[in-house]
């Protein structure tokens, strides 16, 4: 398979813009290939210098704090989320199946220029 330079460009750039709006991409498949063309730098395993920087901060106090305060805001944000869908809030209920509000934009496709679209 032979690629013409625009392709590479073109390949560069969704690999530019890949993140988590791509759940089912394999992350260390995208990794290796932007390392192959150029696009990303290797990740590196951590130095011993990060390591012990790592370590001190898990024994440092108000890094402790910080971590149960955070996991207190992600359990009460969990309970919130919970409370509005047994209240039936209304942008939830407007996700469900049964209603016809929309919700975001419009989403269009892009056909073949030889597709017809037969009218029902």
């Amino acid at each position: 398979m032979n690629f013409t330079d625009q392709d590479i460009e073109t390949i560069k750039e969704l690999l530019r813009d890949h993140g988590s709006d791509c759940p089912g991409a394999d992350s260390d498949a995208v990794q290796a290939l932007g390392e192959k063309l150029g696009v990303y730098q290797p990740e590196l395993p951590p130095t011993a210098e990060e390591l012990k920087r790592w370590e001190e901060r898990a024994k440092d106090p108000m890094w402790i704090v910080l971590s149960q305060m955070m996991s207190s805001m992600n359990a009460h944000l969990a309970q919130s989320i919970a409370d509005d869908i047994t209240r039936d809030s209304p942008f939830l209920s407007a996700l469900s199946a049964n209603s016809d509000e929309k919700i975001g934009s419009t989403l269009r496709i892009r056909l073949p220029n030889d597709y017809t679209v037969k009218a029902e």
